[in-house]
C-alpha cells in the first residue's frame, strides 16, 4: 500500500539522523513536495530548524570507508564527480549567504536565513568528513575544498553559476551587499539562491544521488547525513517560494523573471552538458542505470511548479517550461554533433534499457 503524503511528512519530520538514512527518496521528497506546496512562514521554518538539528560530527564513516575502497572504478568515478559537484557548491553557498541575511526586509525573514546559514555551514563540514574518512582525501577543511576545486573543473553552467569571482552566485550577492536597502536586489538573490540553485540543482541532484545509493546499499553514513541535508534544503527552498510570492505581492515579478530569464540556460544545461562524454547504459552496471529523461522532467518540474506557487504569472510559467525543454532536446543534438554519435537516451527512448528505479 502507498504511503499517504502526511504519513511521509511525519516520518521525515521527527526522524533521527540514523533513521533518514533508512528512508526512501521518494518519501524524503514527498516531505519536499508538501512544504514546497504549503509554504510555511519563516517563523514556523525557524521552528522546524530548531526540531530537526543533526550532527555532521556524530556519523560514523567506516562502513561507508570499506565499501568505497570495495567498489568498481567505473561507479567509484561516477559517484565522485557527483560529491564533488555538491561539496565545491556547498561551499560557494555558505561563502556568499550572508549578504541575503544582513539585506532580509525584516526580521522574521533574518530569523529564518541566519539558521539557514548554519546549516550551509554543517553541510560544507559533512562533506569535508565524508571526504576525509570514507574517500581518502587528507587534511581538514580547506584541504579537502582546495583538493575538490582542483578535482572538479569548473566549467559550462556550473562555471557560470558558481566561478568565484565572475560566476552569478559571487556577482548577485556582492550586488546585496552593496546595496542592502534595495529590496529589488534581494529578490533577485533569493531567486538565483533558493529558486535556480537550491531548488534547480541541488533537490535533483540529491535525489539522482539518494537513489543511486539506497539502489545499491552503499555509504549508509553518507546516506544518513545527505537525507538530513535534503530535510534542510527542503526547508530552504520553501522559505525562497514563500518569499518570492511575498515579492509578487509587492509587485516585483520582474525581478524574478530577470534572474530566471538570465540563469536558466546554466542550470538546466549543469544536468546535461553535452561537451561531456556519457558511457553507454549497457555498459553501466544495471543497479546504477537512472533513465535521463525521468531527471530531466524533475528538473522542469522543479522551476515550473515552484514559479507556479509563487503565484508567478501562468503564461510566463508555461514559457519556461517550453525554453527548458528547448534547451535540453538542443543539448541532445549538440552532444551527437560534437561526439559524431547518438546521445545514450535514444537508447532508453528505444526501449533498450531499463531504470533501476523502475
Amino acid at each position: 500500500m502507498q504511503m499517504q503524503e502526511q504519513e511521509a511528512v511525519e516520518i521525515v519530520e521527527r526522524s533521527s539522523l540514523e533513521a533518514l538514512g533508512t528512508l526512501s527518496p521518494d518519501v524524503v521528497y514527498a516531505h519536499v513536495d508538501y512544504l514546497g506546496r504549503e509554504l510555511p512562514g519563516p517563523v514556523d521554518l525557524y521552528q522546524r530548524w530548531e526540531r530537526q538539528q543533526w550532527s555532521a560530527t556524530e556519523i560514523d564513516f567506516s562502513v561507508d570507508r570499506s565499501q568505497w575502497q570495495a567498489m568498481p572504478a567505473g561507479m567509484r568515478d561516477q559517484l565522485q564527480g557527483a560529491f564533488l559537484a555538491f561539496f565545491y557548491g556547498e561551499q560557494a553557498v555558505t561563502d556568499t549567504l550572508s549578504p541575503l541575511v544582513h539585506a532580509a526586509p525584516d526580521e522574521d525573514n533574518r530569523l529564518f536565513l541566519s539558521t539557514q546559514l548554519v546549516d550551509e555551514a554543517r553541510h560544507s563540514y559533512f562533506f569535508s568528513r565524508f571526504f576525509g574518512q570514507a574517500l581518502g582525501v587528507g587534511g581538514g577543511l580547506r584541504e579537502t575544498l582546495a583538493h575538490a576545486s582542483e578535482a572538479r573543473q569548473i566549467g559550462g553552467g556550473y562555471g557560470r553559476i558558481f566561478e568565484p569571482r565572475s560566476g552569478e552566485l559571487a556577482v548577485m550577492t556582492e550586488a546585496v551587499r552593496l546595496e542592502p536597502d534595495d529590496y529589488g536586489l534581494w529578490v533577485q538573490g533569493i531567486t538565483l539562491y533558493h529558486l535556480m540553485i537550491e531548488g534547480v540543482l541541488a533537490l535533483p541532484g540529491q535525489r539522482r544521488i539518494l537513489r543511486l545509493t539506497r539502489l545499491n546499499d552503499l555509504l549508509p553514513g553518507f546516506r544518513a547525513g545527505f537525507t538530513a541535508v535534503t530535510r534542510d534544503e527542503s526547508r530552504h527552498v520553501s522559505y525562497g517560494v514563500w518569499a518570492l510570492r511575498e515579492a509578487v505581492k509587492a509587485g516585483r515579478e520582474a525581478e524574478i523573471r530577470t534572474v530566471v530569464d538570465r540563469t536558466l540556460s546554466y542550470c538546466v544545461g549543469v544536468g546535461g552538458n553535452p561537451e561531456v562524454k556519457l558511457p553507454r547504459p549497457q555498459d553501466v552496471p544495471p543497479t546504477m542505470r537512472l533513465d535521463p529523461r525521468e531527471q530531466w522532467s524533475f528538473v522542469v518540474d522543479s522551476v515550473t511548479k515552484r514559479l507556479r506557487t509563487a503565484a508567478v504569472s501562468t503564461e510566463y510559467v508555461a514559457d519556461i517550461d517550453r525554453r527548458a525543454w528547448d534547451l535540453i532536446r538542443g543539448g541532445v543534438k549538440r552532444y551527437e554533433e560534437i561526439h559524431g554519435e547518438e546521445h545514450p537516451v535514444r537508447v532508453w527512448e528505444r526501449g533498450e534499457v531499463v531504470s533501476a528505479a523502475s
